[in-house]
């Protein structure tokens, strides 16, 4: 491929794609008849697509399962946490105007902050999916198609945007996962999350956070709840300001470019259909980072800069009222 354009009805191009899906002996592509032909049986046996949702889900589950172990958090470590966030409650109803209607905690495993997360990630990075779906279906999409193969790129280019889409779910699920082994709290990340609730906590994360410090844990804890606590109440009383950073975020999303030469290289359907979720894994690896091409238009730059300065605010204000 080598960033050239991509021919799919070049006899060449067609016996490198055949090739790379894996599709078993190729036939004749000098021969539009019989090309329609074998493809025409191939998508009578290909699986239905993947469930976006469900893949994203599944494999985000699976990378936390072989993060470590991730129990669900016992009477125990809810009644810390609850102390810990009460006190902080009662430190910031003196610290600052902002009052909460919350009462209590959430606490969670890793899974479960992947569920209950999952929405919002979605909302997130649906343009990302659509982008890529389009981009893939437009490589057959030629005004130069010969008539004979007309039939053919009406049935590649979805085949190609349900591998790619795949592929994608596989990668969003594997960052999702990783993410979810290293977060404190429901807002810890800089923005909300969740749904409407009492501030979320990860205390297996908080644990594993806790011994890389010489602080002892109920100090990290007591701190930890202070800042969750103090952004959750920004949150609750600024309602535009979540869903801004959320917005532009996705707004962000659309303007990612794909990086189809990436995508071709790394095609697997047997990989993706596949029912073993650890060949699932391997190949979200092998394509992370290869999905999106780095490009940063003006446009790009300024969403990212008011991200970056609301993200600055939220915290000098954390910072401002917990220190």
């Amino acid at each position: 491929m080598d960033g050239e354009p991509i021919n799919p009805f070049d006899p060449e191009s067609l016996r490198q794609m055949w090739e790379k899906l894996g599709l078993g002996p190729a036939p004749d592509f000098s021969d539009p008849a019989a090309v329609i032909s074998s493809m025409q049986g191939l998508l009578g046996q290909m699986p239905s697509n993947l469930n976006a949702q469900e893949t994203v889900r599944d494999v985000a589950r699976k990378t936390v399962s072989v993060a470590g172990p991730d129990p669900t958090p016992g009477l125990a470590a809810r009644n810390k946490l609850q102390d810990a966030s009460r006190l902080a409650q009662h430190w910031l109803d003196e610290a600052t105007a902002f009052k909460t209607e919350s009462v209590g905690v959430q606490v969670w495993s890793r899974a479960e902050w992947v569920e209950a997360t999952l929405p919002v990630w979605r909302n997130i990075t649906e343009p990302i999916a659509e982008n890529l779906g389009r981009a893939m279906s437009g490589l057959t999409a030629t005004d130069d198609v010969p008539a004979e193969f007309a039939a053919l790129g009406q049935m590649v280019g979805p085949m190609l945007a349900q591998s790619a889409g795949n592929m994608y779910s596989l990668n969003s699920g594997q960052a999702l996962g990783r993410l979810a082994a290293s977060v404190l709290s429901g807002t810890d990340v800089g923005m909300p999350l969740l749904p409407p609730g009492p501030p979320a906590f990860l205390p297996t994360n908080i644990s594993e956070f806790s011994q890389d410090r010489e602080t002892a844990e109920d100090d990290v804890l007591h701190y930890l709840a202070l800042r969750e606590c103090a952004r959750h109440r920004l949150f609750e009383n600024t309602a535009w300001l979540g869903p801004q950073m959320v917005a532009l975020l996705r707004h962000f999303a659309t303007k990612i470019e794909i990086d189809l030469s990436a995508i071709m290289d790394n095609l697997d359907p047997e990989a993706m259909a596949a029912a073993d979720m650890t060949e699932m894994l391997k190949l979200g690896e092998a394509m992370s980072g290869k999905l999106f091409k780095p490009t940063s238009t003006p446009e790009q730059t300024e969403i990212a800069d008011r991200l970056q300065t609301l993200l600055a605010l939220i915290e000098g204000w954390v910072d401002h009222v917990v220190e």
